[in-house]
This record gives structure tokens, sequence and C-alpha cells, in this order.
């Protein structure tokens, strides 16, 4: 009997105004990382009679001094001004160019990510935490499928009504990446974030949930947060220190190991994260950072064989199954005979990985 086919690829017109969509917001995102370094703006400030060029970087007037008036300072200052002024507009016109395609998307049905964690995953990116707070759980399956121009549909022959994504139309968790003793935020109700981020004026990821939504409410819970909105929509952020061998206390490079208890996620990750521009069922697009897709259908198919997790089990196999298809059909780039995958330590607590042939290979 042949395996089932969880997936259904985009219309060419779905996949055509994806495409333009991830073009528009590619630009978008470097229009605005380039404006985020030009924070605050220049102006000339009179000392003991001269005047001196003066950068301010924040609201609190902490900037930098670029030395007396001279020619070189002058055109600095409006070199720096040219500049801003170009990117805002440039910012603008993108923008535009957003919105006019979130419409199309949105008729269309391109996008089909819940608003809600959309709207988070912009939040997250823009308050700097472009690559330390990771969406994990079934809503990574949006990123994968997003890459990939299909959509993962519950299978062929399976003539129930389950719903490959129901758990991510409900819960979303974050993994915020903490290095100990950098960027520490200090405490807030209770939690003590250290994160990883863009530029130092970054705010607290709670903050990036609450401007989605403000009815979400926080909700204290040991080392991570959960909160709750009146739709019943439910966050839960995990905090996690990064570990390096060749040095504890930094992030450099493409690779991250990032330990995680098996209360919270059970497994590890030492490959580089996995980044994908995602449309939400309002149109509008969004970065997500997720775990390779490889570690995913792996990491799901061993939690299959937890008696424990009861008909959860049989779940955990088809979103294994479903990332493991599209992967071999659309990144073939991704291996699973990777060597590095097969020396993760993250499946060794419960037996070796899986032959990624039985994985392709399994029925349900």
């Amino acid at each position: 009997m042949k395996n089932d086919i969880y997936y259904e690829p985009l219309s060419s017109e779905q996949f055509a105004l994806a495409t333009n969509m991830f073009a528009f917001f590619e630009r978008w995102t470097a229009v605005v990382e380039r404006l985020d370094n030009l924070r605050g703006g220049m102006h000339w400030k009179t000392v003991a009679g001269k005047q001196y060029l003066f950068r301010t970087r924040d609201r609190y007037g902490n900037g930098q001094s670029f030395g007396p008036r001279n020619p070189d300072t002058e055109n600095l200052y409006y070199e720096f001004r040219r500049d801003k002024s170009e990117l805002k507009e440039k910012e603008k016109a993108l923008r535009k160019k957003i919105v006019e395609q979130a419409a199309l998307c949105r008729a269309a049905g391109v996008g089909r990510a819940p608003r809600v964690i959309t709207a988070i995953a912009r939040n997250l990116w823009r308050q700097g935490y472009a690559t330390s707070a990771i969406i994990t759980g079934n809503a990574a399956m949006y990123a994968y499928e997003s890459a990939c121009g299909v959509r993962f549909v519950r299978g062929s022959s399976d003539l129930s009504d389950y719903d490959p994504m129901f758990e991510a139309k409900s819960f979303l968790k974050l993994i915020v990446l903490r290095v100990p003793g950098l960027n520490r935020l200090g405490p807030e109700k209770g939690a003590d974030f250290c994160m990883l981020r863009r530029f130092s004026g970054a705010k607290n990821p709670i903050d990036a949930i609450s401007k989605a939504d403000r009815s979400f409410v926080p909700e204290a819970k040991g080392s991570s947060r959960e909160m709750r909105n009146k739709a019943g929509y439910r966050v839960e952020v995990v905090e996690s220190e990064v570990v390096r061998p060749e040095s504890p206390y930094m992030l450099t490079g493409e690779r991250t190991f990032v330990n995680l208890d098996h209360e919270h996620q059970g497994w590890f990750v030492n490959k580089p994260w996995f980044k994908q521009t995602v449309i939400g069922e309002d149109g509008f697009p969004a970065p997500f950072v997720v775990a390779d897709p490889r570690i995913f259908a792996l990491n799901k198919y061993r939690l299959s064989f937890d008696a424990g997790r009861g008909t959860q089990a049989i779940s955990d196999r088809k979103h294994a199954i479903m990332v493991a298809q599209v992967l071999v059909r659309y990144m073939p780039h991704l291996s699973f005979n990777d060597p590095e995958i097969e020396a993760l330590p993250c499946f060794k607590p419960r037996g070796a990985l899986p032959p990624p042939e039985v994985l392709l290979n399994d029925k349900i």
C-alpha cells in the first residue's frame, strides 16, 4: 500500500502572489534594518562657543560627538540626513506595495497562518529578536509549507476530520534564547530574561505578544510565561540558555547549541535555524525562525513511539511524514543522510535516530 500524500501544492496564481510578496517583504525588511542603524538624529551642538556635530541615538540624549564643525563633519551631517530621508521614502513605498499585495493574497487564500501568530512574529522581529525567538511545535509547520509552496492536509485516503494544523490554531510556543550575563533586561513580573537582540533598545518579548493582541494576559509559570487572549489563544514563552562548546557565553557563526530540558521540549538543536517568510490568513507576511525541518520530522517520529503520549503519538507520526514528504520533494538539498543530523545528541536518551528510509516509507 502506497503511503498517503499529506500535502497539496498551491495553485499557480497563489504561488505567484506568494513569491511577489516574499520579494516585497525582503526588500522592506532590508530597508527597515538600515533605518534602524540610523535611529536618532544628527545636529550641531554648541560648546564653549564652538559647534560640534552630535549624533543622538535615543530619546535620553545618549550619543556621540563627531568633532568640531568643518567640511568633513558637514558632509557627514548632510549624508546622514539625505540617506535617512531616502530610506524613509523607500520604506513608505514598499509598505504600500505590501498592503496592496496583502489584499490580493487574502482574496486568493494564499496564507492561512493565524494572524495572531504572524503579528507576534513581526513584532518580535521589529523589537530585535530576529534570531533569538524560535517558533516551535506545530506552528513551525507553517514555515515548512511556505518554503515548499504547499499546504499540509489530512491525507489522500483519510476520511476523518483530522486537521494537521489544529494545535497551531490555538497554541504557540516560543523558545527565547538566553546568554548568561549578556543583554540582561532585568526582572519583570517575576521573570528575568537575558536576550540576544538586534539592538540594545529591544523590549521584553512579552511586549511583542501584548502588542499583537491587547487582550493577552500573562500568567506566571515557573521559568516560562504563559499568556492567553480573550479568544482563548495561548502563547507560552520558554527561556533557554545558549551553550557553545568553544564559548559558552557568546554566539558566533551560524551554529547554536541550545539546551532544553525534557519538560519543555526534550530535544537539542545544533543546526542553523530555518528562516522563512510566512503569509498569514490576513494576507500579511511575517518572518518565522524555526528548527531545521529534518530535526522537526525526526523528533516527531521519535516521539510517536512514546507510549505515554497516547493518541498524540498518531499525530506525531503524521506530522513527521508530512514534513519528510515535502523535504524530499521540494528541498532535496536538506538531506536526511547528513552526518551532522545523525550525530545530534537529541535522540540519544530514547535510542538512536530512526533511519530516514523508515520514516519515509512508514504507513499510518
